[in-house]
Order: C-alpha cells, then sequence, then structure tokens
C-alpha cells in the first residue's frame, strides 16, 4: 500500500520530514563521507517512502494509535518521527555490520562489502587484536587499539598497553619494550598497521 501524499504545503513539509531525520540520524552513525546534497535529498526521499509505507502497518497493529477526526495529520506526527529515529539507527546497524553485502555475498551477487573503505573494514575484521603501528621515522608502537580513526587520513589512535619495540642489536629475533599505560598516536605518524591475532583475554 502505497502512502498518500498530502495536498497542503504544511502537510508535504511534515509527510517529507521523518525521511530527513531518518538519513540525518543515518550519517551521524557511519564512517561514510557524506555524498553531495543532492544525493542526500533521494536518500531522504527514499527513507520517507519506507517510514510513511511502515505507518499504516504500525497503525494496524496498534488501533489506539489510529488519528482522530479532529486531527488526521498531527497525532501521528509522534510516530512518524519515532520510526524516523529508529529506521534511521536501524539502517546505520546494517551498514556498520555488513549485513546487506553479506548476504549478497553469499548470493555470489558481489564481493563488495557496505563499509567505507579497506582501512575501515580491516578494523572491523580485526576487533579484538593488538596492533603493531609502524610509523614513518622507524619506531614501532605495540599495543592494545582502544579508539582507531575511521579514516586513515586523519585521527589517533589510543593505545592501552602500549610498548616501544625496539630491535636488539645483537639478536634480531629479541625485542625490548619500554611501556606505557596508554598512548595517543596521530595516524599521519603510522605507515604500516600490523594486526596480532591474539585477543586481551588470552594475555591475562
Amino acid at each position: 500500500m502505497f502512502p498518500q501524499i498530502p495536498s497542503t504545503l504544511l502537510e508535504l513539509l511534515l509527510f517529507l520530514l521523518p525521511g530527513f531525520i531518518a538519513a540525518a540520524i543515518f550519517y551521524s552513525l557511519i564512517s561514510h563521507s557524506k555524498p553531495n546534497s543532492f544525493e542526500r535529498i533521494i536518500l531522504a526521499l527514499i527513507f520517507t517512502f519506507i517510514v510513511q509505507s511502515i505507518m499504516p502497518i504500525v497503525q494496524s497493529m496498534v488501533p489506539s494509535i489510529a488519528p482522530t477526526q479532529q486531527d488526521t495529520f498531527g497525532s501521528l506526527a509522534w510516530l512518524a518521527a519515532l520510526l524516523a529515529i529508529v529506521f534511521g539507527m536501524f539502517a546505520a546497524l546494517c551498514i556498520n555490520h555488513d549485513w546487506p553485502h553479506k548476504l549478497f555475498r553469499i548470493l555470489k551477487i558481489t564481493k563488495e562489502n557496505t563499509y567505507s573503505s579497506e582501512w575501515y573494514s580491516a578494523f572491523s575484521q580485526h576487533e579484538r587484536s593488538y596492533v603493531v603501528l609502524h610509523l614513518y621515522d622507524g619506531r614501532r608502537v605495540y599495543g592494545w587499539p582502544t579508539e582507531w580513526p575511521s579514516r586513515p587520513a586523519e585521527g589517533h589512535f589510543l593505545l592501552e598497553e602500549a610498548e616501544w619495540i625496539e630491535e636488539s642489536k645483537m639478536n634480531t629475533n629479541s625485542k625490548d619494550r619500554e611501556s606505557a599505560n596508554s598512548l595517543l598516536v596521530p595516524v599521519i605518524d603510522v605507515q604500516i598497521v600490523e594486526f596480532v591475532t591474539l585477543s586481551k583475554q588470552s594475555q591475562n
């Protein structure tokens, strides 16, 4: 059942508002760069169509929220806003966990994922890994990343149990480590990120 488009300007604005609310929440919760204004408007209109299509279903499930004769639209404005918030969060959840493309990969439709970049994808797949950051000045630092940048060009790594690694002059296999409680490393100083597949729990 397609949603009925209102005739008056005010009703039209209220009709479109849930889609823009959902789009704003969606973009605030994902790591992707925001597209241009035209693409954002298109997505907001798509979200509007989805939210307005869901509303009659919710009304049929909960008859007590049906509009009254005195107020056919205003009484459901809060419901539209609530559905927009929930749908925006759900859409972001799907993208951040790669659920749509995971299904498409199973069906052999694509080999792509929903992550914003290979950088973000790598950190998503190694959430329970220690890292070794190879800096441009030749130093290396080892630690547990509690925070990391969503993009490889800006932001910082926050490492706990951080240890500077120095190769021994006598034995290249042995390592001297100078530890610190936590360390904030600018991503622009990092040349290579090495993931150590060892869980934090197994270290204790």
